[in-house]
């Protein structure tokens, strides 16, 4: 049915997104152990662990992103993709590593507004009649 193969097209790019932000997350915290290298840091089990993760999360972006943009059209799929990418970068660098504390509070509100517009713009471009996933080869 055409409302499944919609929602396909939002799911397979945000779900790649989501995917790719984790990597950028592991990657994030890689390089922060490794800053610790020289305090004898890189002993640790977690920066093994945390290494682990980033390739791991990397290679399925790899394959991720085959089966994405064969499925669906740049055009359609990017967008998702993207924004849900951006959005993840955002909340994580605030959430995992407090960066909040370091901002005053205009700047938050300014953050976050961006993210709501990235969630908003997803949800227009989604509303687009002749970008719909119905009309294209799956």
């Amino acid at each position: 049915p055409r409302w499944l193969e919609n929602l396909m097209g939002f799911i397979y790019p945000f779900s790649f997104g989501v995917d790719e932000g984790i990597a950028h997350l592991f990657m994030r915290s890689e390089v922060a152990m490794n800053a610790q290298c020289a305090d004898g840091g890189c002993a640790n089990m977690t920066f093994a662990l945390a290494a682990s993760a980033r390739w791991t999360a990397s290679i399925a972006t790899s394959f991720w992103l085959i089966v994405v943009f064969r499925r669906y059209d740049v055009s359609v799929a990017l967008p998702i993709e993207y924004g849900t990418v951006t959005a993840i970068d955002v909340l994580s660098g605030l959430v995992f590593y407090k960066e909040y504390e370091d901002l005053e509070t205009w700047r938050i509100a300014t953050i976050a507004g961006g993210c709501v517009i990235c969630i908003l713009g997803i949800a227009v471009g989604m509303m687009d009649e002749k970008k719909s996933v119905g009309d294209m080869k799956v």
